[in-house]
């Protein structure tokens, strides 16, 4: 019977394996404590996503969480038992010897009270009552996301979330709607968790590094209503700045051209053409730029102000080159650290490398050189003065992050 037979992929070696999406959480253990509130049903799929970016995850719950989610299906998701009352094993301080990330998700009101005070009466209390220790020592971070009924962020929480604050502790931004502060989307907790283990265990640190990246095209007017422009729509730009808020860094993302949606926990300012697009840039100063745009490098002499009439049989426009805005904001930053990109094609990799080579010094500190095929860069090449790597397009914002973690923490310190 033919009907029915549907591609289900390649089987995984085990019932509960997760194909990787990242390595941002690899070698890393993660606690997730969970409280007794409804959003607790959300955790199946956090501790998912966090098993796909490589993090080994033991999960604490309180008894009335174990009303909103069962243990089964929490247990069937991170692959060990979950621990919701402390024996004589003393989990809380044995099992935290090697936990990197406490996230204390969904966090209650009474949970969240509880742990500012110092309360420590069941497993998750405890259990962050040690895991405060041990951050205070460096050892570990901790997050908290906040949910409850509006009603209940009055003045009693604001002030022990100001106190959990004081001591070092992370509190994820709610997601607001309906009244209630609502748990964050997945990917933006998976993010965020990232970002706090930065620095941990040797992991890329770019902590109070201020880093622009741009993406997208930069479409020109022919008149009113007709524009140039190319097929590029940002997403690597945007992989690029996922990559950078993870390691720690303050990520502004400017996207041109395009509407593809980006993160909404990073910073976007989206602009529709090349004069916005150079206003943007000019107006940022950052420690580090990332010129991923692909900027338009000619336009119209002259611009139509209406609407050039169609049914001719041939149209001439007139080009003009447009100013190299990498150029302009370099000679405005002039102590700033500078990625750009050299997109070619019909060349071999030589030529390219050779080509790319010609921007480091006065214009960047690397360059990153691809091959245009069928509409996709591949081929991908990082140029500095005294070395050239290849990369794939997916590991592209980590090979950026890596690279610039190892120059240092001066912000003017170039390739």
């Amino acid at each position: 019977m033919e009907r029915f037979r549907w591609d289900l992929g390649a089987e995984l070696p085990g019932d509960r394996d997760l194909a990787r999406h990242g390595d941002s959480g690899a070698g890393t253990s993660i606690a997730l404590l969970v409280c007794g509130g409804i959003a607790a049903y959300r955790c199946p799929d956090l501790i998912r996503a966090l098993r796909r970016e490589g993090a080994e995850i033991q999960v604490y719950a309180t008894d009335e969480a174990l009303r909103f989610v069962s243990r089964e299906v929490l247990e069937w998701c991170s692959l060990r038992p979950v621990i919701d009352h402390l024996d004589g094993r003393a989990q809380h301080i044995e099992d935290g010897r090697s936990t990197d990330l406490y996230l204390l998700i969904p966090a209650t009101y009474s949970t969240i009270n509880k742990f500012a005070l110092g309360v420590a009466d069941n497993a998750v209390t405890a259990t962050l009552a040690s895991a405060l220790g041990r951050m205070q020592d460096g050892r570990c971070a901790i997050q908290v996301m906040p949910t409850m009924h509006g009603s209940m962020v009055n003045d009693i929480l604001r002030s022990s979330l100001a106190r959990l604050t004081d001591l070092g502790v992370g509190i994820i931004t709610p997601r607001p709607g309906a009244g209630k502060a609502n748990i964050a989307a997945t990917d933006a907790l998976v993010s965020g968790a990232a970002r706090a283990l930065a620095g941990l265990g040797g992991r890329p640190d770019l902590r109070g590094r201020r880093v622009l990246v741009t993406g997208g095209s930069t479409p020109v007017a022919v008149d009113a209503v007709r524009q140039l422009t190319n097929r590029f729509g940002g997403a690597t730009a945007i992989a690029i700045a996922t990559a950078f808020y993870r390691a720690g860094a303050q990520v502004e993302l400017l996207l041109s051209g395009t509407k593809l949606a980006a993160p909404g926990w990073i910073p976007t300012t989206r602009v529709a053409d090349f004069d916005a697009y150079r206003a943007a840039c000019l107006a940022s100063s950052v420690d580090v730029a990332i010129f991923c745009a692909a900027v338009a490098d000619y336009r119209p002499v002259s611009v139509d102000g209406g609407k050039i009439p169609s049914g001719q049989k041939a149209l001439t426009l007139q080009l003009e080159p447009t100013e190299k805005v990498v150029d302009l904001w370099r000679a405005a930053n002039p102590e700033a650290t500078v990625v750009s990109f050299k997109l070619e094609a019909g060349l071999s990799d030589d030529a390219l490398i050779a080509v790319g080579s010609e921007r480091l010094g006065a214009g960047s500190d690397l360059v990153v050189a691809n091959h245009a095929v069928v509409g996709v860069s591949e081929s991908l090449y990082l140029i500095t003065g005294n070395a050239v790597t290849s990369t794939s397009r997916t590991e592209l914002g980590g090979a950026l992050v890596a690279w610039l973690a190892a120059q240092g923490a001066d912000p003017s310190d170039g390739a």
